[in-house]
């Protein structure tokens, strides 16, 4: 079995779903378009034995397929800038405070954080600012 498929139903089971154990679970996949798209961002604070265990594994499906696109090439630093925190302790936090599954959340804060900065981009190229760069300039100071 290929293992973004237990990676999938690991997700669906313990942080998508509120499945309680002795509970039977089937993951059906009726297209090709819905095989599993996961992505894993490491976090030091996650609970595991080692450091190659410490990733929080997201699953993405078609209607987050192209949310995946736009982070599938993204380094762990990254979608964690974009999550907004380092740790894991604080994204469990925010998902409960918002009564919203882990998966959930996080994929709901890569969507608005990629939204903001998509905007960012527009309003500095609809100024002429194409290249980050020209926001500072040490010379002219």
């Amino acid at each position: 079995m290929d293992k973004r498929w237990r990676q999938l139903a690991d997700v669906l089971v313990h942080y998508s779903t509120e499945v309680q154990p002795g509970e039977r679970v089937m993951i059906a996949m009726g297209e090709i378009e819905t095989y599993p798209l996961v992505q894993a961002v490491y976090f030091s604070d996650f609970p595991a034995d080692t450091a190659k265990q410490k990733s929080l594994t997201l699953a993405f499906g078609t209607k987050t397929k192209e949310l995946y696109e736009d982070v599938k090439d993204l380094s762990s630093a990254e979608l964690r800038q974009l999550l907004g925190t380092d740790r894991y302790e604080d994204i469990i936090t925010a998902a409960q405070h918002e009564d919203l599954p882990l998966n959930t959340y996080c994929l709901r804060q890569l969507k608005q954080s990629l939204r903001q900065v998509k905007e960012r981009q527009l309003q500095l190229s609809l100024l002429g600012m194409d290249d980050q760069t020209q926001l500072f300039d040490p010379v002219t100071l």
